[in-house]
């Protein structure tokens, strides 16, 4: 059986690096909740990417609902909110991390660029 819409939103792991001092990595995941989209949606979104209007961040405020597994510089969790989205969005290859998961989550999509 298969269920039209089973859900509004899902959650998927996202994982990457940032650049650290003396050409070194750092690695880090979460989890972020990803707005279940049709296939109309996400080809309007993947458009305006292309045509330049929508960047990795701004995409990411397109379908992120939510996270779990981001702190602070002091360790405490960030609870999602639009502020907690932005700062996360402010750090170094994150927000390209999260648009690589999102279509990773999609099975048989393609790539946006």
């Amino acid at each position: 059986m298969f269920r039209i819409k089973a859900s509004d939103s899902y959650l998927w792991p996202v994982k990457g690096r940032r650049p650290l001092d003396g050409g070194k990595f750092e690695q880090f995941s979460f989890d972020m909740a990803f707005r279940r989209i049709n296939e109309t949606e996400l080809a309007a979104l993947v458009a305006r990417t292309r045509e330049g209007d929508l960047r990795d961040a701004e995409f990411v405020r397109e379908i992120a609902v939510g996270f779990s597994g981001v702190q602070d510089a002091e360790g405490n969790e960030v609870p999602f909110s639009q502020q907690g989205l932005a700062l996360l969005l402010n750090e170094s290859g994150v927000p390209a991390a999260c648009v690589t998961a999102f279509f990773e989550s999609l099975p048989g999509a393609r790539q946006k660029n």
